[in-house]
């Protein structure tokens, strides 16, 4: 029970670092398009992704001490 007590936990933390990185996903595309240069869409993508992936490992390391309490 406790398993997917921490699982809510942390989809909940992860939807919420997803809607916060949006935007910045979003005006990142409409600049490259407005620029017509496509490397600045992957280029801010890529580091929208590299965000979620680490606020999901900090994510991942509250709940592991959450779980050891």
């Amino acid at each position: 029970m406790q398993f997917f007590h921490n699982l809510k936990i942390r989809v909940k933390l992860l939807l919420v670092m997803a809607l916060n990185l949006l935007p910045v996903i979003l005006i990142g595309v409409v600049t490259a398009f407005k620029w017509g240069q496509p490397t600045v869409t992957y280029v801010l993508v890529g580091i929208s992704i590299i965000c979620l992936l680490v606020s999901f490992h900090f994510i991942n390391q509250a709940a592991t001490r959450t779980t050891q309490r």
